[in-house]
């Protein structure tokens, strides 16, 4: 995750690869996750909750685990009006930066998720550049992760 990776992918149309030192740091950031999860409980917004307007409501374990048991029963994929498309070299970009998290060992990732975002890069998917209303980036991703709508999703 440097600077100089990000422009090979970004404007060499470089491709990244999860080495097993990397998908070893992947599966120990995923472990420290579920533990805290395991110890924690309560609320913690989008893995114990339900987004936006449920984000106050704290699910029973059991529908935590399956509140979607995929991206396309959890999300409504590509909301919004498209309009005109970000370039190519910024939908790189930003699959690269999700991937940060994860190949640094910090996130909640699981390792076949991060494979499966490192092949968006393969057939990188259009997002809009406009007509986006919504705090945060969840409607542009919805159009980023549409690839992955039947990859299957745990708490997290």
């Amino acid at each position: 995750m440097t600077l100089a990776n990000a422009e090979r992918v970004a404007f060499d149309h470089a491709g990244v690869e999860i080495s097993d030192e990397a998908a070893e740091r992947i599966a120990t950031g995923r472990l420290r996750f579920e533990l805290f999860m395991k110890a924690k409980g309560g609320y913690v917004y989008g893995s114990t909750t339900a987004p936006g307007a449920r984000a106050k409501v704290v699910l029973s374990e059991e529908e935590s685990v399956r509140q979607g048991a995929t991206l396309r029963k959890f999300v409504s994929l590509q909301a919004g009006v498209a309009g005109e498309m970000l370039s190519e070299r910024c939908v790189r970009l930003a699959v690269f930066a999700r991937l940060s998290n994860a190949l640094t060992g910090s996130g909640k990732m699981r390792v076949r998720t991060a494979q499966a975002v490192t092949e968006l890069l393969h057939r990188v998917p259009s997002v809009p550049i406009q007509a986006m209303a919504c705090s945060g980036e969840v409607l542009p991703l919805t159009w980023l992760v549409a690839p992955l709508a039947d990859l299957p999703l745990e708490i997290g």
